[in-house]
């Protein structure tokens, strides 16, 4: 006798063999998913760690155009009140953050005009500029800053963070 029909057994090896190759590749599309959006947030961090850097540095740039003390409203200090349009730093102008124990992040927010990250009381990123002045010539006055700029952030019940670490100088000398 000759059989042409799949036992039940057979069958639900079949099928249970069908669900693992599918399941295995639904979780592959999750933790593609997952890696995309870290990816994303973390590039975004980057940029927000470099443009910390980047406003001390356009801080240091104006005091030189301005004529006076290359460090002048740069404080030696941690902090996280700064942003893109920031003239001194810590930036004391902005109020809705940064008292103690309530730290600055960095958020767009719908409404906004121009579409930058600003400092907020709650945010995606929390960015953390240290400031270090260091005389190298023993004349008294600093020659150098090493900025540390760190940006902070949680997904998906994990904490990330990159830095951005740049030294600046006081090259250019009034005669």
């Amino acid at each position: 006798m000759q059989k042409n029909a799949f036992t039940i057994i057979e069958l639900m090896i079949a099928l249970f063999i069908l669900s693992l190759g599918i399941s295995g590749a639904f979780i592959v599309l999750r933790d593609i998913s997952v890696a995309s959006s870290i990816s994303t947030s973390r590039l975004t961090a980057v940029f927000l760690a470099q443009e910390g850097i980047e406003v001390i540095r356009n801080i240091r740039d104006y005091n030189w155009a301005k004529g006076i003390e290359w460090d002048t409203n740069i404080n030696e200090t941690t902090d996280t009140r700064l942003q893109y349009d920031s003239d001194k730093f810590p930036d004391t102008d902005i109020t809705s953050c940064g008292t103690a124990g309530h730290p600055c992040f960095l958020a767009v927010y719908p409404g906004e005009e121009n579409g930058f990250f600003m400092c907020r009381s709650a945010g995606e990123f929390k960015r953390t500029i240290t400031v270090e002045k260091k005389d190298l010539d023993g004349d008294g006055k600093n020659d150098k800053m090493h900025v540390i700029s760190e940006v902070e952030w949680q997904q998906h019940g994990r904490t990330f963070k990159v830095y951005a670490i740049e030294d600046l100088y006081n090259w250019w000398r009034a005669q």
